[in-house]
């Protein structure tokens, strides 16, 4: 495929990436079956599931799902903006995900910014928006805006304890003593 030009080559990494004409004919495939909602509802609750480690092992994401998000971080932002706009509850996780694969590839400044997107609108589970508003602290920390930093950990800590939940309660505490 390579050969024929359907796919680039991503750096050295045997990762590829669809031309973008052949996204966008695939993708006018989907809408011309009907098809569009149901591959984004595919794509959007396996990434949820690989996500959900940032919600239920906050401090101890295993490798695996870091370098999995930060490798599907092109996807998760198409399928933030399909959240996004379908007012989906998964929004909330799959931003927390984009913004840390961000933030690890040092985009900090990004991850901010999709975070408070995610933020600034109603919904996703408690525990989501828990770890969304700590990671927005975190962020903001450490580009040394730290009463914004304060504001969202604290607000996440108040979630995180009406949630009864260790992790995220020692999470959101661990950012406030930063």
């Amino acid at each position: 495929l390579q050969a024929k030009s359907l796919l680039t080559a991503i750096d050295a990494s045997r990762q590829y990436r669809l031309m973008e004409s052949i996204r966008l004919y695939g993708m006018q495939q989907l809408a011309d079956a009907s098809e569009t909602g149901s591959a984004f509802e595919a794509i959007a609750g396996w990434l949820a599931t690989v996500a959900q480690a940032f919600v239920t092992a906050p401090m101890s994401v295993p490798h695996e799902v870091r370098r999995q998000v930060v490798k599907q971080a092109g996807t998760l932002r198409v399928v933030c903006e399909w959240t996004a706009s379908s007012k989906d509850d998964r929004h909330v996780l799959l931003s927390t995900a984009l913004a840390i694969a961000a933030a690890n590839r040092g985009f900090v400044a990004d991850g901010r910014k999709v975070l408070r997107d995610a933020l600034s609108h109603p919904g996703g589970a408690p525990g989501h928006r828990c770890t969304a508003l700590d990671r927005a602290g975190w962020f903001a920390g450490f580009q040394g805006d730290f009463a914004e930093g304060i504001s969202y950990a604290r607000h996440g800590l108040r979630i995180a304890r009406e949630l009864g939940d260790p992790a995220l309660i020692t999470n959101c505490l661990a950012t406030l003593a930063c």
